[in-house]
Order: structure tokens, then sequence, then C-alpha cells
């Protein structure tokens, strides 16, 4: 369902509710009972696109604050974490020496072992378009088998990541 304010759409199944905003998902998971409560989760997530929601921002850990690194063009969403790796191996054809396969387990395990409401980064030297980057993933553990990762990267490597991501949640139907 669109929100009617060109913020977003809100999806849901009887305990599944996702919205989705500007190549950003949220997942939200109802607990398992006899009462149906996505449909309470998709008002609440319409409510609060309504009233302003944005991007999800970096959180604290462990009493520092991470700061984006200077100079470097964000890309960020959110995944049910059996979708990172499928994800990392899409935008690896965009990067042409700095993120193997190798490298692409490497990430997909730092992300799967932050634990809940912790947040981690890691940055890898990659060549894309013919010059050398960082790409800094970070990654907040927002739920359960739920990160949201960010991407600190090129502006070009950035809007191909983000471009990934939306052709990936269509082809997934989310």
């Amino acid at each position: 369902m669109a929100t009617g304010h060109g913020l977003g759409t809100i999806s849901g199944s009887p305990d599944i509710a996702r919205f989705v905003q500007g190549g950003v998902v949220k997942t939200f998971r109802c607990a398992a009972t006899t009462v149906n409560y996505a449909p309470a989760f998709i008002v609440l997530l319409a409510l609060l696109v309504t009233s302003g929601c944005t991007k999800p921002t970096p959180k604290e850990t462990t009493g520092n604050v991470m700061t984006d690194p200077a100079g470097l063009t964000e890309s960020s969403m959110n995944f049910d974490l059996e979708n990172v790796q499928p994800f990392l191996l899409r935008i690896a054809k965009h990067i042409e020496s700095g993120f193997t396969d190798a490298e692409i387990k490497t990430v997909a395990e730092f992300v799967a072992n932050t634990d809940v409401e912790d947040e981690r980064e890691m940055t890898l030297s990659v060549v894309a378009d013919g010059q050398s980057t960082p790409l800094v993933i970070r990654a907040f553990m927002d739920d359960i088998d739920a990160p949201d990762l960010y991407f600190f990267t090129s502006a070009n490597l950035a809007a191909k990541i983000d471009a990934e991501f939306e052709s990936f949640c269509e082809e997934l139907g989310i």
C-alpha cells in the first residue's frame, strides 16, 4: 500500500510488515501468537511515515558515536540476514578488484556475527570504475537477523549499490 504522500510503500503478511522508502527496507516481525498484529504494525508504520520518518541513521555503540567517513557517499538499506551474501555478490560485479568471493564471505560473516543493537564497521580497498576507493561497510543489527547495512564509498559506486538494491527488492517482491 502506498502511503499517499510519496514517502514509500508498506506491505505485509500475517507475521511480517515491510516499509520501503528510497532504497531502505524496514522489516517488522510480529510475535507468533493467535492474534494477528501485522495490520496494527502496518497502520503504525503509515502513521510514522506520514509524520516524517527518514532513512535509518547510524546508532551509538559501546558509548562511542560512529561518524560518517569524510568525502564518501552513503548507500544504506535493511536486510533479512539470509539476503546479505546474495546482495554482496550482486554488487561485486561493479567492483573490479578488492571484493572477491573470499571478501564477500568475510563481510557476510562479519555482519552475521554482529550482536543485536551493536554497530561495527570494516573497510576494504577496492577498485571501481578504474579508480581505487575505500569501501566502508557498517553493520547495525537492528533486530535478530535484520541488519542495517551502510556502504560508504565513491559516489558512482554508491549509486550502483542503490540501483542493485532496488532491483534486488523488486526481484524478491519486497
